[in-house]
């Protein structure tokens, strides 16, 4: 089975390194963006299997990121893993086609056993 592509959206620097580091240390294939417009970018092109997304990002929120990728590929598969500090209802995590939130801060082991097992997930 080929490795399955994780575009990470996350505008701080020093966490993006990290994640990025982490996850590509654990075997994953990893693209990096600092922003919505280059994530989306990436996204439409690459099609990734898993989306780590910050929400507030520089230019704009995360969820209109996802709004602009769902309306370009309705039937795609890419699931989402939303990382913030800020603290998000459920009811907005399932509305945004979320497939799991993670709040900030979080345990790198916590979010490397997060992205296995959402990878794992049936499509």
């Amino acid at each position: 089975m080929s490795k399955q592509l994780i575009l990470l959206v996350e505008d701080d620097e020093v966490m993006r390194r990290a994640i990025e580091g982490a996850l590509s240390n654990n075997g994953h294939m990893i693209r990096a963006a600092s922003n919505c417009d280059e994530g989306l970018r990436i996204a439409l092109c690459a099609r990734p299997a898993l989306l780590v997304l910050d929400i507030e990002l520089p230019d704009g929120s995360g969820w209109s990121l996802l709004e602009a990728m769902h309306s370009a590929h309705p039937d795609s598969a890419t699931r989402t893993i939303v990382i913030s500090s800020t603290s998000i209802s459920r009811a907005r995590v399932r509305s945004g086609g979320v497939t799991k939130f993670v709040p900030k801060p979080f345990d790198m082991a916590y979010l490397i056993e997060t992205v296995r097992e959402v990878l794992a997930l049936p499509s």
